[in-house]
């Protein structure tokens, strides 16, 4: 296979992130997954490259349309296997794969507008054995300074062999930021960031898990640029999260 500048380029920072335990958004080569590295038997997923060019025929703007199916993760040893759907649409638009990101499409100008929801979602083959901690990767770019609508992370919703289960992030760190620009607003020029979010889920306890599902909201105009989604039967005690951003 032929090697090209960029896919070099990004080999070398995939080994760097790796080193560094982070899966990020890298500025000038997009979204690169690398697991942090969780013990025990794992599975391990990404998305790379969430675009209408990897992902065709999903709808364009405002993003009101439906998709054609689950998109597929692409890189990891368990690529192929799970997938990310759209769950609802926003106020006069949703999110769509765009030429380079997931776009959530809408006409309105103002901060935190409701702009869809995204879910990961898991069952069958696709879900680890005994299954105890999962780590959730997000590379999200902001609008109006606002990025996951509300300021709420992803939910975990689990059906499992003692019920349904809506399980909160059990630690959380946003430990990359890569500047994207300025917005005026508040009468005075803000700074964007596309951020790199990591969330770590407890399941221990929880039975059996036939499935589950992470569901997480944006606001109209942010893009999702990456994701992660690693399990391990393992239960963590402690964040197994790369360290925030300083």
């Amino acid at each position: 296979m032929k090697t090209t500048p960029s896919t070099l380029l990004k080999t070398i920072i995939a080994a760097s992130l790796m080193h560094a335990a982070q899966a990020e958004y890298v500025d000038g080569v997009g979204s690169v997954y690398t697991p942090v590295g969780l013990g025990g038997n794992t599975f391990s997923e990404g998305w790379e490259a969430l675009t209408s060019t990897a992902y065709p025929g999903n709808g364009s703007f405002p993003g009101n349309g439906a998709w054609t199916g689950a998109l597929l993760s692409q890189e990891g040893p368990q690529a192929g296997t799970n997938g990310l759907v759209k769950v609802a649409n926003g106020f006069a638009g949703g999110p769509y794969p765009a030429s380079q990101s997931i776009y959530f499409g809408g006409i309105l100008s103002m901060p935190n507008v409701h702009g869809g929801e995204l879910a990961v979602q898991a069952s069958g083959t696709g879900v680890l054995d005994d299954v105890k901690t999962i780590v959730f990767h997000v590379d999200i770019g902001e609008a109006w300074t606002y990025d996951f609508y509300n300021g709420e992370a992803p939910v975990l919703h689990v059906v499992s062999s003692t019920g349904t289960h809506e399980v909160e992030a059990e630690f959380t760190s946003l430990y990359a930021q890569v500047y994207n620009g300025e917005v005026y607003m508040n009468f005075k020029w803000e700074d964007l960031y596309i951020n790199s979010w990591a969330f770590q889920y407890d399941l221990d306890g929880l039975g059996d898990v036939s499935s589950f599902s992470l569901e997480f909201h944006g606001v109209q105009h942010a893009q999702i640029h990456g994701l992660g989604l690693e399990q391990s039967d393992q239960a963590e005690i402690e964040s197994v999260l790369p360290a925030e951003a300083e």
